[in-house]
Parts: structure tokens; sequence; C-alpha cells
């Protein structure tokens, strides 16, 4: 259960096999721990509302974490 907060919402509503977009969530959900110290809130937390993140940084994670899968990157090498 502490693992939740990490996982994709589409994971969350249909839990089965994990997919790259998913993995992307995830990979955003650890980015915001890293710099406040806890997990995001569901539906509500965003890098961008965090004081002294750099602007591409919080977009960045923003877009990892963004709720609809269609709206994250489309693959690693977009996100490198």
């Amino acid at each position: 259960a502490r693992f939740l907060p990490y996982a994709a919402p589409e994971w969350l509503a249909a839990p089965g096999a994990p997919t790259a977009a998913a993995d992307q969530y995830s990979l955003g959900a650890v980015g915001y721990f890293a710099l406040t110290g806890r997990p995001p809130e569901p539906a509500g937390d965003a890098p961008a509302d965090v004081p002294g993140v750099p602007r591409g940084l919080a977009a960045a994670l923003d877009r990892l974490m963004a709720a609809d899968p269609a709206d994250r990157f489309s693959g690693m090498e977009e996100v490198h």
C-alpha cells in the first residue's frame, strides 16, 4: 500500500500489466517525492507548485504525472 501514491491513475483503476505511460507517471511521482519529501496527492499536487523548482524540471514532471496517459511523453527519448 505504501507504493500506491506512485502508481498511475489508470493502473489504479484497472490493475494489470504496467505500461510505458504508467512507468512515466511513477518516475514523475518519484521525482516529486525527491523535491518535496512526500508522495504526490491524487489529482492534486503538481511540481510547478513547489517553490524553487526550475520551470523546465517542473514542466517535465507535470507532464510525466499527467492524469491522462495520452498527455504524457511519447517515450523516454522525449523525456530526455
